[in-house]
């Protein structure tokens, strides 16, 4: 656990202030517009004093804006390369740009290597004061473990013993910009370092809304999001210099007509919809379907062409352009079935729906595409499913590398084909995003995915795997199962759309016609899953026999291991004993129950209510009172102390150790709340 808070803290390095980039106006603080004034007056941000509207302190902050910021802040050279170290940040996903600052972090040892670095999460309230801490103060703060208590709330009180910021409990609230500025200027001010302020460093610049930064400051690196480019406002569309040359495409199956870059201006751009328009020597009947791919998954909906020639496609969410880049985006066309041989096609951007202006320089024509009789092979997709025994498609949290989906491609003809991608979406009710960790695709036990993008209920597999011209070809998803969000719940993939399956002929790049082997051969296996597994055994490194003195204390009367794949409370923990000669009080002044060295409850006999019958002894039960967590696996010990007056020859036996409704009130997962079955 002291890992992963130590994590925390430090991936709040590259999250502070990612919110600086945007603009809006509220009604702000007076609190919140001293502070920008006084970092204003400092010379770290532009001095909107004159209209506090400007500071634009009501906006959150995206983690990828702040990486080349921190790695400037660390003295870190950019990569040349990207290893694609993070899922969501790599070479193929649409933020490459970033890739090159947060893997140097990550080589420097700034972030963890997790698998999904989170680019577009905002920054919390408690990682902001956590920053401001670290940066203000240094090692002065550590986060103490020992302490038992979160390191939210253990930083939260630190910063607020030193003015950083008045105590709060909504740690995971997103940090505003006015609530960074505030607690920036009051670590400023407590720090008892001011000569080697790092705070006024990592704040130098960034927080401005135009460029103030000076002639030594990353003059070498055009590119970091510290400068704002002089360039104007407008999102702009052109033809990709990589795009599609005029030539003939098969008749049938998917055809990618060109290539489209739309570079923002000085602000970020949402992309909401795109129209086009289709024209030449031909019928909009050849047309089934167009849309847009990027990285070789789709991002807007399939747009049919109307009676004016005109397609609308719509992007949900919206393709979102940062300041002074450039996303490249693929238009796909899928032509009917019978399109007719030597019809002639092209397309145009005409109009754009966005968040800002768009350039006048629309429409954008892709190049002619003249349909030819050759006609790429189909490829067979099939969900194989064999698994029989109902019981073999449960999952327990905490299993690892398990199977949770199967396909084969079948494919014929004498040319190899590379397959690209393919998008699948879950019918189930988990959430892939928090159930599944780890996920990949497999042949022949090696793992092919490049990158694995997890998008609500859709998760997209980037793979470009060659397959021989003829051959069936098995593959395998595969994960950690890590968490669970209810009970009862499910996991089934099913490929919806066969255009959600990219494969083309090597040779050529053309996309083959995707079949199904049968109408029920597009879904796979549904998986239910389990909560966490409870194990419970003896701990051999303990007696089950032993002989002790009176007034011994800590005796171990029961030693017992845990293995618990996913957190759980334990509620009223109770023990069925025994007890010969002597009642339970006469024997023990009071037992203790002790999870992983830690006391957490205890019980004192009571005659009145303490088996005592007959001859001085019989059965009861022992009810540790309160709720214990269980994180990993644990100890639990119970340990007696024996009074002075215990009689020669008195015996106490605990009967069973059980974990279950009988035994406790009440278990529950952590994650969620539900209770343990």
């Amino acid at each position: 656990m002291n890992l992963f808070r130590k994590t925390t803290a430090t991936v709040a390095l590259v999250t502070l202030v990612s919110g600086i980039f945007s603009t809006g106006v509220s009604a702000y603080s007076t609190a919140e517009v001293d502070a920008a004034n006084e970092l204003a007056a400092a010379g770290i941000i532009n001095n909107h004093s004159a209209d506090p509207a400007g500071y634009n302190l009501d906006q959150n902050v995206l983690r990828q804006e702040i990486a080349a910021v921190a790695r400037g802040v660390a003295g870190l050279d950019k990569k040349t390369t990207c290893d694609n170290s993070f899922a969501d940040v790599s070479a193929t996903t649409p933020n490459t740009w970033a890739c090159f600052s947060v893997e140097a972090l990550l080589d420097a040892g700034l972030v963890a290597a997790n698998e999904n670095f989170r680019p577009e999460a905002n920054i919390t309230k408690a990682e902001a004061v956590g920053m401001m801490v670290k940066a203000a103060f240094g090692d002065e703060y550590m986060y103490d473990e020992s302490k038992g208590t979160s390191w939210q709330e253990q930083v939260v009180a630190f910063a607020a013993m030193n003015g950083v910021v008045s105590s709060f409990t909504n740690y995971d609230t997103p940090a505003t910009r006015g609530f960074v500025f505030e607690a920036g200027a009051a670590a400023m001010t407590s720090s008892v370092e001011e000569e080697d302020d790092i705070l006024s460093d990592l704040l130098e610049g960034l927080l401005d809304d135009e460029d103030t930064s000076s002639e030594d400051n990353n003059t070498n690196e055009e590119d970091d999001v510290v400068v704002t480019p002089s360039y104007g406002t407008d999102v702009e569309v052109t033809l990709n210099p990589m795009s599609a040359n005029s030539q003939t495409v098969p008749n049938t199956g998917l055809v990618t007509f060109g290539k489209f870059d739309i570079t923002a201006g000085s602000e970020d751009s949402a992309i909401t919809s795109i129209k086009l328009e289709r024209s030449g020597l031909s019928q909009r009947s050849d047309i089934s379907r167009v849309y847009f791919e990027q990285n070789s998954k789709r991002i807007s909906s399939r747009g049919s062409v109307n009676i004016d020639d005109e397609i609308i496609v719509s992007f949900t969410p919206a393709l979102v352009v940062k300041a002074g880049s450039t996303e490249t985006i693929d238009l796909v066309v899928e032509l009917a079935a019978g399109a007719d041989t030597g019809a002639e096609h092209k397309f145009a951007i005409v109009e754009v729906e966005a968040s800002t202006d768009v350039a006048n320089n629309l429409p954008v024509v892709t190049n002619t595409m003249k349909l030819g009789s050759y006609a790429v092979k189909a490829v067979t997709f099939n969900a194989t499913d064999d698994n029989e025994d109902e019981d073999s498609t449960e999952i327990n949290v905490g299993d690892s590398d398990i199977l949770i989906g199967e396909f084969e491609l079948i494919t014929q003809g004498d040319k190899d084909n590379l397959f690209k991608s393919v998008t699948f979406r879950n019918n189930g009710g988990a959430d892939m995003e928090s159930v599944f960790a780890n996920i990949g695709l497999y042949n022949d036990g090696v793992e092919i995915s490049t990158d694995v993008i997890v998008d609500g209920r859709e998760i997209t597999f980037i793979v470009n795997h060659e397959i021989e011209n003829g051959r069936t070809e098995n593959y395998e998803i595969r994960a950690d199962f890590i968490s669970t969000e209810r009970e009862n719940d499910s996991f089934e993939l099913e490929l919806r759309n066969t255009t959600d399956l990219n494969v083309v002929e090597l040779t050529t790049n053309f996309s083959a016609p995707i079949d199904v082997f049968n109408d029920s051969n597009d879904t796979m296996t549904r998986y239910s899953l389990v909560g966490g597994e409870l194990l419970l055994t003896r701990d051999s490194e303990y007696t089950t026999t032993d002989t002790v003195s009176a007034s011994t204390n800590d005796v171990v009367l029961l030693a017992a291991k845990l293995k618990v794949d996913e957190a759980i409370t334990i509620e009223d923990l109770s023990l069925e004993y025994e007890v010969t000669e002597n009642s339970l009080k006469t024997q023990f002044r009071d037992f203790k129950l002790v999870v992983d060295g830690r006391t957490v409850s205890t019980y004192t006999p009571n005659t009145s209510t303490d088996h005592a019958d007959g001859e001085n002894n019989g059965t009861g039960t022992l009810v540790f009172d309160g709720t214990f967590l269980v994180e990993t696996n644990s100890s639990i010990k119970v340990l007696g102390n024996l009074n002075n007056t215990i009689d020669n020859n008195s015996t106490f036996v605990i009967d069973s150790f059980e974990l279950t409704d009988s035994t406790t009130k009440d278990m529950r997962y952590v994650s969620n709340d539900e209770k343990v079955t």
